[in-house]
């Protein structure tokens, strides 16, 4: 047996039909209350602590160059004939130095000589005499200065000297000794 169904058919199609109006948006439901926050667990046990690293290998030996420097900067006097130590200054390194000083010297009146010297303890590396023609109290001090380069064998001690010549008193200030290794 064998079906057969006709199928109708349709005529155009017909505009298409007004959008209808939109439903109202429900409300929104309450929030609900927050929870209370739970307790803080107990700390943990500490670590140990762990092994200390190994030691770094030493450093290439420096270059040896530094600077040195004493001074006295106060007034000091004297009336003995033998050599007094203003500041002294020791030079701890081998090497090769240039040094500088500096010192004001004047006696207690015009005409009263003042001796001096850059002492290495065996050595004098700068010395001679100063006649104060304006004395201490007319403010007549003689300001002196020098600079050497020396070879420095064994740790040596520089210190700057004064003592008077004939009478009087000699008064130093202001002693200063800068040393630089130059290598």
């Amino acid at each position: 047996m064998k079906y057969h169904r006709e199928v109708p058919s349709f005529g155009p199609q017909g505009p298409q039909g007004d959008q209808g109006n939109r439903g109202f948006q429900g409300n929104q439901g309450f929030q609900g209350d927050d929870g209370n926050q739970g307790d803080q667990g107990d700390q943990g046990d500490q670590g140990n602590q762990g092994n200390q690293g190994n030691q770094g290998d030493q450093g290439d030996q420096g270059d040896g160059l530094a600077s040195y420097y004493a001074y006295s900067e106060g007034e000091s006097s004297t009336t003995a004939e033998t050599f007094q130590d203003k500041v002294s200054l020791t030079l701890p390194l081998v090497g090769n130095y240039e040094v500088f000083w500096s010192y004001e010297l004047v006696g207690s009146a015009g005409g009263y000589d003042a001796v001096y010297r850059v002492w290495d303890g065996s050595n004098e590396i700068n010395g001679g005499r100063v006649n104060t023609n304006v004395g201490y109290n007319a403010n007549g001090w003689d300001p002196l200065t020098g600079l050497k380069y020396l070879t420095i064998a064994v740790p040596t001690t520089i210190t700057i000297q004064w003592r008077r010549q004939n009478s009087g008193i000699i008064y130093i200030r202001r002693a200063r000794i800068l040393a630089n290794k130059l290598s």
